[in-house]
């Protein structure tokens, strides 16, 4: 594997990384958990993202972009933060030059900053990341550069992932939603038909998936449990026959993920 960045900010990292794989190039972040002044932030220049030999070409061009786009958005939030501070020293004055009189004066939350990105060079952005004060809260992408966002992904503290939103079959409706817990994959529920029920949801163990549920179209109860070995492999099946909410059929499975007879 090769080097295509290299930085002294985990959260900066694990960004790179983020866009690579949206971009299906499986990223390595080496040095994430070195301690340095800030707990786990490693020492200066120690981060690295790292691909494989054949995606370093088209890693480096996400990268570039990633980092001209970095610089933009600094500017802005430097004009912002002036801004900021302007408006708060006025304040302080009002309140301070008005003897006996109690002034209150809610301050706007910090402006909101948006990255974009135009990945098939259309001239057409097709990635919106948004900021506030330097934090990441929310990547918006179109994957298939037909128009319309299909995937959201929110972010929150250390730039961890929390929740997802994906239009996996391209209609314009966004089907799948997504949990996160500490930047793992914990849940996936999709809506298959729009009903705003749920059809089939996921429970995941470390981000590895462990159960596969199969919901009543009408009821919501679960009709059909699958476990899975190594997140793959399907171990047995649990079937409620009768929709009265009891499994009452046990299925297991061979090697091949065939039941057995």
């Amino acid at each position: 594997m090769r080097c295509v960045y290299q930085g002294d900010a985990l959260l900066d990292a694990r960004m790179v990384a983020d866009q690579l794989a949206q971009e299906g190039i499986e990223a390595e972040i080496l040095g994430g958990h070195l301690p340095g002044a800030a707990g786990e932030l490693p020492a200066g220049g120690q981060v690295r993202v790292m691909v494989a030999e054949e995606d370093v070409e088209a890693a480096l061009h996400i990268v570039a972009e990633w980092e001209r786009a970095t610089a933009t958005r600094a500017r802005e939030s430097l004009h912002a933060s002036k801004r900021s501070r302007s408006l708060a020293g006025f304040v302080l004055g009002l309140i301070t030059g008005i003897s006996g009189v109690w002034v209150f004066v809610a301050l706007p939350d910090p402006p909101e900053t948006t990255r974009y990105f135009d990945h098939n060079q259309d001239q057409q952005p097709d990635t919106w990341h948004h900021y506030q004060q330097n934090q990441l809260l929310r990547i918006r992408k179109d994957r298939n550069f037909d128009g319309e966002v299909d995937a959201v992904w929110q972010y929150g503290a250390e730039g961890r992932r929390q929740a997802g939103e994906l239009d996996q079959d391209f209609d314009g409706r966004r089907e799948t939603r997504l949990t996160f817990d500490n930047d793992l994959l914990e849940r996936r529920q999709l809506d298959l038909d729009g009903d705003g029920r749920t059809d089939i949801s996921e429970l995941y163990r470390h981000g590895v998936l462990r159960q596969r549920r199969f919901h009543d179209p009408a009821t919501g109860k679960i009709r059909k449990r699958t476990h899975y070995n190594a997140g793959v492999r399907p171990r047995e099946s649990e079937l409620d026959t009768t929709g009265d909410g009891i499994s009452d059929t046990r299925v297991r499975y061979n090697r091949y993920g065939e039941p057995e007879t």
